[in-house]
């Protein structure tokens, strides 16, 4: 009898259900009922031991100082966060494969997504027809020995390698959002953001061609940066879009602070990638911009306003939902409070295409059809509130979807998100505040825009131009700060 996907799904989901048993204490101690929505409580009093808790809820950052002054060892804070990810996979179903033996011995962890290969491990990218093979091919001599660039980067740097997160397949089936069970933690990094979520891992690399860094970050409540094309290392990187060359996929951070991502994004460049991955650029991190951003932080931080920022409340299709629409404007607010400049976008700006319209229209002396609408034209008082800056804003300020969490199956809008990667602008999340139902109410349906106007919840992307990764840095971490003062 031939072998259907089926059967492959199914031999796989028994191997993986027979390693988490062998490595787990009972189950059912600590699995949530099936009528049990919310799980990030469930790990905390009876399952994990202080030291386990006091290690696991310390950021990346905290945990570099701890390992290398010698506090920890780097096995016992390996060991913590290998517990605590085996009792995250029961939880919401994050993991596709672990590695509990091979704990290196030094400094903190990291991991990447099923898309990287790593020795001895599969990468199944969510296809069936992947396992057992090397990107499909059974007969490829690279299964089980070869090694994506990211993860040779990573180990050169004392990096842990315990465990492959995952994203919706026909294998292991879904990955669930630990805050409801009946909501989506993201894609196509949610496992990823499902892991850190659950303090499975204190940072993690995740991939973004549409949001998928980014959405997964904003619906766990972390911060997670989309870097720009050619920062971060993808040679080696198990993909489905070989020779798609309009819009790449790209390397990026996820973590549980905004100063655990820049300790992440630095170890990688420090191991030069531009001389093993040609699409990287040969661009190491420029501390002189890093410096003079945190200058100019601390300089508004005390005085007048030094830095501008643009915002965008909505897309003109999909209105964010009350809890987003709540978080934004405690964004601007704060940051007006601060003394900062926040100016909305023109709602009528026209771009260079414009005037080649009118300029092939012209050839044949043809007059304009009455449905062409082209702004070649702005009103001066446009252009003189752009000059009034004096200097090109420090980022752009919009939500990274019309809700904060999706029903699954159900992503009616991806509006927010694809911009940047269209644009290849560096964007990064900033978790803001919850949402709180006797706070935020349904609008009326009169005020919808459409059908696409709809869902819940919070967050938004924060986004500069391109290749401006030391920039983002430093003003994610001063205002992620100020938010949060001002939400308390």
């Amino acid at each position: 009898m031939a072998v259907t996907w089926e059967n492959l799904a199914d031999i796989k989901r028994q191997v993986h259900s027979k390693c988490d048993s062998q490595k787990t204490e009972d189950s059912a101690s600590y699995s949530p009922s099936g009528t049990t929505s919310r799980c990030y409580g469930l790990l905390h009093p009876t399952i994990l031991t202080p030291r386990d808790i006091e290690i696991t809820e310390t950021d990346a950052l905290g945990i570099t100082e701890r390992t290398t002054s010698g506090l920890w060892s780097a096995v016992e804070a390996a060991e913590a966060f290998c517990h605590r990810a085996t009792l995250a996979l029961q939880l919401v179903n994050c993991l596709h494969e672990r590695n509990a033996e091979r704990l290196d011995a030094y400094f903190t962890e990291h991991g990447k997504p099923d898309q990287f290969h790593v020795k001895w491990v599969e990468t199944m990218m969510g296809y069936v027809g992947w396992i057992g093979t090397f990107q499909g091919r059974k007969d490829d001599l690279r299964r089980a020995t070869f090694e994506s660039e990211l993860v040779k980067e990573l180990r050169s740097l004392g990096a842990t390698l315990y465990c492959k997160p995952t994203t919706v397949n026909h294998i292991i089936s879904y990955t669930w959002n630990l805050r409801s069970r009946l909501l989506s933690s993201g894609g196509t990094s949610d496992g990823e953001g499902a892991l850190i979520a659950l303090k499975g891992s204190p940072g993690r690399f995740g991939t973004d061609i549409g949001g998928s860094i980014r959405i997964p970050a904003a619906f766990n409540g972390l911060f997670g940066i989309r870097s720009s094309t050619g920062r971060m290392p993808y040679e080696g990187a198990a993909n489905s879009m070989n020779g798609q060359n309009s819009i790449l996929s790209v390397v990026g951070p996820l973590a549980t602070t905004a100063r655990s991502l820049t300790p992440l994004f630095k170890a990688v460049l420090s191991q030069q990638p531009w001389y093993h991955d040609s699409l990287v650029l040969e661009l190491p991190l420029r501390e002189d911009i890093e410096q003079k951003t945190r200058a100019l932080v601390v300089k508004s931080a005390n005085g007048p306003s030094s830095l501008a920022f643009g915002i965008m409340h909505h897309d003109g299709m999909a209105k964010p939902h009350p809890p987003i629409a709540r978080a934004l404007k405690l964004f601007e607010q704060t940051l007006k409070h601060l003394g900062h400049y926040i100016e909305p976008p023109a709602q009528q700006v026209g771009n260079d295409i414009a005037s080649d319209i009118d300029y092939f229209l012209e050839l044949p002396g043809e007059s304009r059809a009455s449905q062409v609408i082209v702004t070649n034209r702005l009103p001066k008082k446009i252009a003189l509130d752009m000059a009034a800056l004096n200097r090109p804003v420090d980022g752009v300020i919009c939500p990274f979807a019309p809700y904060t969490a999706m029903i699954p199956q159900n992503h009616a809008h991806v509006g927010y998100t694809p911009f940047a990667n269209f644009l290849n602008y560096t964007s990064v999340v900033v978790p803001v505040t919850h949402a709180d139902k006797t706070v935020d109410v349904p609008r009326p349906r009169a005020e919808f825009l459409g059908g696409l106007d709809k869902e819940v919840h919070e967050q938004y992307k924060f986004s500069i131009r391109r290749l401006e990764e030391e920039k983002l840095l430093t003003p994610v971490e001063y205002i992620s700060e100020e938010v949060k003062l001002s939400a308390a």
